[in-house]
């Protein structure tokens, strides 16, 4: 997927924007790693996921198919599930539909047991974002090892003194260069630093940039 691609997809429609803002990876980040027509798919599941939800369910037999719509868009936003009202942008939706719990006493459903719902999207993007991450982490192992990359951010990072010895140890994020050596038998992903060996998370390597982006 090139950006193009990714760009006409997210002004197809604006839950696309959403729906990309609520798996929490940059968008660059999933350039040339994932087409669009998956991210529809994923998309697409996610709706199957929700509607599965018995409070959902439940809703659905009285209220119409647009109300109902309104609701999916809602679950993109993480506040929707907040216990209390916060102050958010209510200019995209309407008041009544600020949080899921008051959308189910609103329309006489109760509340008990409403964070079920929200159990099944946190778990839902939890999963997505693994994916994604996993797909990030096996495209650069795949790729030429001489890219040079640089952390810009501060991480604790797992120290690989021996085949068998390793530590926790915090690597300041100094943009000091950093090279990919190679997914081990235990699937780390290890990277060097002049002397020093280490590996990073799938949620690490998402972060880190190429030299020339830095």
């Amino acid at each position: 997927m090139k950006k193009e691609q990714l760009k006409r997809w997210l002004n197809e429609c604006y839950s696309n924007r959403s729906f990309i803002r609520r798996i929490g990876i940059a968008q660059y980040r999933i350039i040339d790693v994932i087409d669009t027509e998956e991210l529809q798919k994923i998309k697409e599941q996610f709706e199957i996921a929700v509607k599965s939800d018995i409070h959902y369910s439940a809703l659905a037999k009285v209220r119409d198919s647009e109300y109902m719509r309104a609701v999916i868009k809602r679950t993109y936003v993480a506040s929707f599930f907040h216990h209390r009202a916060f102050s958010d942008n209510v200019s995209t939706y309407q008041p009544s539909l600020a949080r899921w719990r008051t959308v189910l006493q609103s329309n006489s459903m109760g509340s008990g047991g409403w964070w079920t719902l929200s159990e099944v999207v946190s778990g839902f993007f939890r999963n997505v974002r693994i994916y994604i991450r996993s797909k990030i982490a096996d495209r650069m192992s795949k790729e030429n090892n001489r890219k040079v990359y640089v952390m810009p951010s501060t991480m604790w990072v797992t120290n690989i003194k021996s085949k068998f010895q390793t530590d926790v140890k915090c690597r300041r994020g100094s943009y000091a260069p950093i090279f990919f050596v190679e997914k081990d038998y235990h699937d780390r992903y290890v990277f060097m630093s002049g002397p020093d060996y280490f590996s990073l998370s799938l949620t690490q390597i998402s972060k880190i940039k190429e030299l020339k982006e830095a």
